[in-house]
């Protein structure tokens, strides 16, 4: 909105893949292009207003999201099991 770059940082490359094509029709001269980025740097990007996250569909509705919803504007879902533990030399977490 107000001229500067931003960055569109796809959870999922097909989702990304797709956006490129279109946005190359769009925008041919631009020599637009795909990067992997680090999740660091990629929140690092989102928290300055640099870029925006955008999870992928299968990732949104495993968090709850309905069928369909649109991924954009949405939070990237992360998902972490508490009751992981390593094992030690003597079998105890």
């Amino acid at each position: 909105a107000d001229g500067k770059p931003l960055a569109l940082l796809y959870a999922d490359v097909d989702a990304a893949k797709s956006e490129l094509k279109s946005a190359k029709e769009e925008h041919p001269s631009l020599g637009l292009d795909i990067v992997p980025m680090g999740l660091g740097e990629a929140f690092q990007l989102h928290r300055t207003g640099a870029a925006v996250l955008i999870p992928s569909q299968d990732s949104m509705e495993a968090a709850g999201a309905p069928k369909g919803a649109s991924p954009l504007g949405q939070e990237l879902p992360l998902f972490a099991c508490m009751e992981m533990a390593v094992q030690g030399e003597d079998g105890k977490p």
